[in-house]
């Protein structure tokens, strides 16, 4: 009996050994978590859902259509000795879900991996999710720029959360090195209550990674929409706002330069951009696009020569700089562009830790608009599409499922005092409705895939050239995207 326990030993040990190697094998650099342009959670990228709506001319951006609610048929649960747990039954959730929990899945806790901690609105959905359920969560913080590193080193050493967050800035290569396919029983993924067009950017081989829902703060801040102060466009001489121009049909590319010369013709800043890449992805175009099988290079797509090309002309013309909050909360900034969480009261860049205004005139003075695009009617909003894995040796699966059906879901929150204003609040409603189109592409997750930082040279570098120019620019990049589009592949391919 000694000699048999011994050997067994040695036997969990190899297979702890190869597994860790087979971790580390599956991708050569380490993403830390992005927004596909930007995000609360790091900066960058994004790409389209099959499920629903008009395609751009590229193909990376569709109509995407929101799923909401739930079903109600009686589900039971049963415990395997697989490494995550499959639910029998129902691949829909009950109305009443929460009361089928099993007490076995009660008498685990549920760790989380966070990037920060938990805001106002999240801390009450944990704490209602522990009181209702009695289940225990357990969290684990660390920084944004550490968030991969940190999962794998969970995951690798015998503590994975039960719960992490994924963007397609982090995809394949978080995918590949530490989660697991989603079991459609654990999960309910039939459920009307997932939205598929955000959980499709992470599906590999036809395999759900990861789950989303439409509206969720968790899975929509960062939506890009377009900043301004009314009292500055006052300033400059504009008579029509951004927003007024939007419900009039009339916000375009053409709207947004007249405010940028004018506010330049002023001496301000005209355009303050969390990420250069914004034009490019109102049109529905990425440097990258994925089919649900394959990364594609598709930087020779029309409309990204038609959005450099506008872009770096208005940045010759006028003034154009990266994100300036100082300029900005002192109304010397005409637009800026950012995500949505920006307009969330979570975010502290217009309140202070106390929800006192950071900003000239106060909270109201603020007001959103829709990315333009060369049209209203063609503009895509851009978004670095999140959603919620399941790592690899994860002990609580199926109270992971139940956690984010929960904490997900917009019913469970005081949703009409999550933003900084109800224009703000109108305008998120607008960019994430079932009509919106939203352009989730893939840019910096895979340029960056061999050589970190790739991404952000090349936008500099298109940022700092002449509209002349950007044809030759891109025609130079382009061959150095194909590697990493290359090992992604080898990467997805690899994927069971």
């Amino acid at each position: 009996m000694k000699s048999s326990s011994s050997f067994k030993k040695i036997i969990s040990l190899v297979a702890l050994l190869l597994s860790v190697v087979m971790l580390f094998s599956a991708c050569g650099n380490s993403e830390a978590p992005a927004a596909d342009e930007t995000s609360s959670v790091t900066e960058s990228a994004k790409t389209e859902s099959t499920d629903a709506g008009t395609s751009s001319d590229e193909g990376t951006a569709d109509a995407t259509q929101s799923a909401e609610g739930s079903s109600s048929k009686k589900t039971q649960t049963s415990q395997t000795p697989n490494a995550q747990t499959q639910a029998s039954g129902s691949t829909k959730w009950e109305k009443d879900y929460l009361s089928t929990i099993p007490a076995s899945v009660k008498a685990k806790e549920i760790h989380i991996l966070m990037w920060r901690k938990y805001d106002d609105a999240e801390q009450k959905l944990v704490d209602s999710f522990q009181k209702k359920t009695g289940i225990k969560i357990r969290t684990t913080v660390t920084p944004e720029a550490e968030y991969t590193t940190k999962l794998i080193s969970l995951v690798t050493g015998g503590d994975s959360p039960d719960i992490a967050m994924i963007s397609t800035d982090t995809f394949p290569g978080v995918v590949t090195k530490a989660c697991v396919p989603l079991d459609a029983k654990t999960y309910r993924l039939d459920d009307p209550a997932w939205y598929k067009p955000y959980m499709d950017c992470f599906k590999v081989n036809g395999k759900y990674f990861s789950v989303a829902m439409n509206k969720s703060p968790s899975c929509e801040d960062t939506n890009h929409m377009l900043y301004y102060l009314k009292s500055t466009m006052d300033k400059i001489g504009v008579k029509t706002y951004p927003w007024q121009l939007y419900k009039q049909g009339k916000w375009n590319w053409d709207a947004q330069r007249d405010i940028i010369a004018k506010a330049s013709a002023k001496g301000l800043t005209g355009l303050s951009m969390h990420s250069y890449d914004t034009y490019m992805q109102s049109t529905g175009s990425g440097f990258v696009k994925y089919n649900g099988k394959e990364f594609i290079n598709n930087m020779e797509a029309p409309n990204i020569l038609k959005a450099w090309k506008e872009f770096t002309s208005v940045n010759e013309n006028y003034t154009v700089t990266s994100w300036d909050y100082k300029n900005i909360a002192t109304g010397n900034v005409a637009l800026f562009a950012s995500i949505s969480y920006q307009g969330l009261r979570a975010s502290k860049v217009f309140r202070d830790a106390k929800g006192n205004p950071t900003i000239q005139g106060g909270i109201e003075n603020i007001e959103c608009v829709p990315i333009a695009g060369p049209t209203q009617a063609t503009a895509y909003t851009p978004v670095m599409a999140k959603s919620w894995a399941n790592p690899k040796g994860s002990k609580n699966p199926e109270g992971a499922a139940y956690f984010l059906r929960y904490f997900l879901d917009i019913a469970n929150t005081d949703y009409e005092n999550l933003f900084h204003n109800n224009q703000i609040k109108e305008v998120y409603n607008e960019i994430c409705s079932k009509k919106a189109k939203k352009c989730i592409t893939y840019g910096k997750g895979i340029v960056d895939y061999v050589e970190s930082g790739l991404y952000n040279r090349i936008l500099s570098s298109l940022k700092g050239t002449t509209s002349a120019n950007v044809k030759q620019k891109i025609d130079t990049f382009k061959k150095n995207v194909n590697s990493p589009i290359k090992q992604a592949n080898k990467a997805l391919k690899r994927m069971k």
